[in-house]
């Protein structure tokens, strides 16, 4: 009776372990060609908000925009942070201490996307 029970569940692992194919599974989750890019790409390549995502990558959002979601970003662009820059003396993004950044206007990140507000600064 052993070896038949030993048989049945050698069996029924083996049935198991043959019927694993991740092409399924691959194809399944597979990124969907009407996906529209990250956000975080889309600003790349439009190239007028480098100062932004500079800041995005000081917070802990970078991961988040980088990822698939859907996400609005009112994100300044180039022009706006340069002017903006100036005003405060700072030569980059990279100078903004981190006090200033939390109490500044124009740094916020905003994104919204459907289920809560993330207010993120450049940290």
């Amino acid at each position: 009776m052993k070896v038949i029970y030993q048989s049945f569940l050698l069996l029924i692992c083996t049935m198991v372990f043959v019927q694993c194919d991740n092409s399924v599974t691959d194809e399944y989750y597979e990124r969907p060609s009407w996906l529209e890019p990250p956000i975080y790409e889309v600003l790349e390549q439009q190239g007028r908000f480098g100062h932004y995502l500079q800041c995005v990558e000081r917070t802990e959002y970078a991961g988040v925009l980088k990822g698939a979601g859907l996400y609005t970003v009112f994100a300044p662009n180039d022009d706006a942070f340069t002017t903006w820059l100036q005003e405060k003396s700072y030569s980059s993004v990279a100078d903004i201490p981190s006090e200033e950044a939390t109490k500044s206007s124009p740094i916020p990140l905003f994104t919204a996307n459907g289920r809560r507000n993330i207010w993120g600064i450049c940290l």
